[in-house]
């Protein structure tokens, strides 16, 4: 990834889950960077708020630093993303604790209901713009309503977004 960046190439990165989030982002300086994190979950539970104790669910939380920094830190550059330059999209299955933490948080979250935005997709991203230099884009295909892929998550939540 290091090589790709310093080439100015731009680097992909594909897996199975949400939590290589963290390794992906302490692969580089992203002081500058801000996150787009399309996925129908909140992943912003911490130990204490979570219900399940699905790590890859807190993986949002982690990177905007609200759990785990010293684990984080053993990966490499562990500074948080402000809160503040992170946009969610797709959201649309928050357990209680999660939805009023994402609530107290200068995080912009453009809900989804019925396969539609609830908010202004291109303003949202305007603002964002404004912001950071540079985005990581985080994107699960649970974002995408079941009808569009079919089978490829493990916890479908349907009307997401459709191509």
């Amino acid at each position: 990834m290091r090589k790709a960046i310093t080439a100015g190439q731009l680097p992909l990165v594909l897996t199975g889950s949400c939590d290589p989030s963290k390794g992906i982002l302490s692969g580089f300086d992203h002081s500058h960077c801000g996150v787009v994190w399309i996925d129908a979950h909140g992943d912003f539970n911490t130990p204490e708020t979570t219900i399940s104790g699905f790590f890859p669910g807190m993986s949002l939380a982690v990177i905007t630093g609200h759990c785990y920094q010293s684990y984080w830190a053993q990966i490499g550059n562990n500074s948080p993303i402000p809160e503040a330059a992170t946009l969610m999209f797709g959201v649309r299955d928050l357990d209680t604790a999660e939805c009023q933490g994402l609530q107290r948080s200068a995080i912009q979250v453009v809900n989804w209901r019925e396969g539609k935005p609830q908010a202004d997709v291109l303003g949202s991203l305007d603002v964002l713009a404004k912001r950071v230099k540079e985005v990581y884009l985080h994107v699960d295909m649970d974002a995408f309503d079941p009808q569009v892929a079919p089978g490829v998550v493990d916890h479908p939540v349907s009307g997401g977004l459709s191509l």
